[in-house]
């Protein structure tokens, strides 16, 4: 892999969802509902 791909995967390159979640929330262009869990992953 390239490595500006191996950068913009990196865990680090993501915001915490439940930060943007709530902020969006607070500023009312959302609506906090349901907080989901994946139960698997599938790759290929």
């Amino acid at each position: 892999a390239s490595p500006k791909l191996v950068q913009e995967e990196a865990p680090d390159s993501y915001k915490n969802v439940t930060d943007v979640v709530e902020t969006c929330h607070a500023a009312g262009i959302s609506k906090l509902c349901v907080k989901l869990r994946p139960v698997a992953v599938i790759k290929g």
